[in-house]
């Protein structure tokens, strides 16, 4: 199974680009930051940046959507990509293949403090809408408390 979901900022707007044969790819990167604390206690940041593209019409609506800083959470499939450089050098590099992504709520996420000071969110994804379940029939109102 290959399977991926990642959460980040974009490090920059996404690159559209379209080959000769009319199809359509989009590159962008993702920075995805892990905080921790060090042994002596001391709160350090590791950052990822990952690589990431997709095709056709998602492609267009996730350039569309997104921009340099805008929080996204996508889902792919890890792609590692081999060439030879002009020196004949075998040269490779692993990405994520969009195959989807979602408009989440992100308020929560960018509400957090930064050095003490409230980030203000250039734009936030709409919510998504939830529906109710409804009870099967045959059930009664008494499973309603039922935590999951």
């Amino acid at each position: 199974m290959n399977g991926v979901f990642l959460s980040g900022n974009l490090v920059k707007d996404p690159k559209v680009t379209t080959t000769p044969s009319g199809a359509v790819k989009v590159e962008f990167g993702i920075a995805n930051n892990e905080r921790y604390k060090d042994k002596d206690g001391q709160w350090k940041d590791d950052v990822s940046f990952i690589g990431c593209f997709c095709w056709g019409p998602l492609g267009e609506a996730f350039a569309r959507d997104h921009r340099q800083g805008s929080l996204a959470s996508i889902r792919g499939k890890i792609k590692q990509e081999g060439w030879t450089n002009k020196e004949g050098k075998q040269m490779s590099k692993t990405q994520v293949k969009m195959e989807g992504y979602d408009q989440v709520d992100f308020r929560v996420i960018q509400e957090r403090k930064r050095n003490g000071a409230d980030e203000q969110p250039e734009r936030t994804a709409p919510a998504r809408p939830t529906a109710q379940a409804k009870a099967a029939p045959g059930m009664d109102d008494e499973n309603d408390n039922v935590p999951f």
